[in-house]
């Protein structure tokens, strides 16, 4: 159970920081 939450969270993390990165190049742009 425990293993599946850090899973979850890794890639809500990851999900974030690529959130992050797009708006980033937006701004670029």
């Amino acid at each position: 159970m425990a293993e599946h939450l850090f899973e979850l969270g890794y890639l809500s993390w990851i999900f974030l920081l690529k959130i992050l990165l797009f708006q980033r190049v937006i701004n670029q742009i």
